[in-house]
């Protein structure tokens, strides 16, 4: 049933528990995993502006991207050891564009993501990366709760 699958992670918490299921699902389908990190350039924004640390728009995205390949080097890591084919890519921009972008790109036949349960303050003010997805993507989404 599927042949590729999509797993962005940011390495936290909730992509942590969507990586197991990621990582099930490409076993037990013997199907390919794209497993991507999204630099958002408003991200790199504001720990420039708050960090009072002098760091440079430019060495804030490279510390970003670093973060962002530890993440797909460590699902990726995993995803061998379970002998799931694997491709890994960190990305610039819209996290909701870039992820459903990608998936397309890749001809997913679905993307596996996590979410952790905010106050709904929060969800108002900032939304949720894996909600924009869903309204964004048609390809299907499968949400795993933290």
């Amino acid at each position: 049933m599927f042949d590729s699958i999509v797993f962005p992670t940011d390495g936290k918490r909730a992509s942590e528990r969507a990586c197991e299921h990621a990582l099930d699902l490409a076993e037990v389908h013997d199907a390919d995993l794209h497993v991507v990190n999204v630099v958002e350039r408003a991200a790199v924004e504001v720990v420039s502006a708050v960090e009072e640390d002098g760091r440079s728009e430019e060495e804030v995205e490279e510390d970003l991207e670093r973060e962002g390949w530890r993440a797909v080097d460590d699902v990726a890591d995993r995803a061998r050891e379970r002998g799931v084919t694997v491709d890994s890519a960190v990305i610039q921009g819209d996290p909701e564009v870039e992820i459903a972008g990608y998936a397309e790109d890749v001809d997913a036949d679905v993307i596996v993501m996590g979410t952790e349960e905010r106050a709904d303050e929060y969800r108002d003010i900032l939304g949720s990366v894996t909600e924009r997805v869903l309204r964004r993507s048609s390809i299907p989404v499968l949400v795993v709760k933290t």
